[in-house]
This record gives structure tokens, sequence and C-alpha cells, in this order.
């Protein structure tokens, strides 16, 4: 079993774009290595126009897989340091209007 993150943008009832937690790997000419890439930058990065940013909102849910990749468990889930800096500047540049993070709480994030 596994937890995953993804993540939607919905703008005037549609959604724009959506993405997903995963890992890439770094050419070797770039000292090569893994490393993760969050379902909120990946969402904000499969975006065609910035524009359309402007009055939207981004949705992020954080699931626990089974092996045949079911959904068992919707957990809570937050935004890591890095995530809420790139965000925020999302936010004042861009427009973005709300950010909701599911918690058991129901609560939203902005």
């Amino acid at each position: 079993m596994a937890f995953k993150h993804g993540a939607i943008i919905v703008r005037n009832g549609k959604q724009i774009s959506s993405g997903y937690n995963k890992r890439v790997s770094r050419p070797f000419y770039c000292r090569g290595g893994d490393f993760s890439i969050h379902a909120e930058m990946d969402v904000i990065n499969k975006v065609s126009d910035f524009a359309l940013l402007r009055d939207a909102e981004l949705y992020v849910v954080r699931v626990l897989l089974n092996d045949e990749n079911e959904i068992i468990k919707i957990n809570s889930s937050y935004p890591c340091h890095a995530c809420r800096t790139k965000l925020m500047k999302v936010v004042r540049k861009y427009g973005l209007k709300r950010i909701f993070y599911m918690s058991h709480e129901d609560s939203r994030v902005d």
C-alpha cells in the first residue's frame, strides 16, 4: 500500500489541469539522482497559459491505495514549505483564487 497525492485546478467549473506526485531522474550531467515533484507543482507546471490561473481554485488530496491502485482511504494533506512558498507566489502573480487541502476536518488552507 502507498500514499499518493493528486491535484487539480478548476476554473469556472471546468478542470484546466491535473497532476500528481512523481519521482523523476536528473540526467547524469546534472549530477544525477532522483527527486520528487509534488502534486501542487506538477499541476501548475502543466497549465498551458498562466492567465488561466486567475480566479481558479487548486484542490489537493492524499489517498491510500492498495496493491490494485484502488482508493482505501482519503487522508489529511498539507503543503511542504517549498510548495507553500511557491503557491503564495502563484497567488500573488497569477491570481489563483483559493487553495484547498483535504483534511479530516474538511477545512481550507489559503
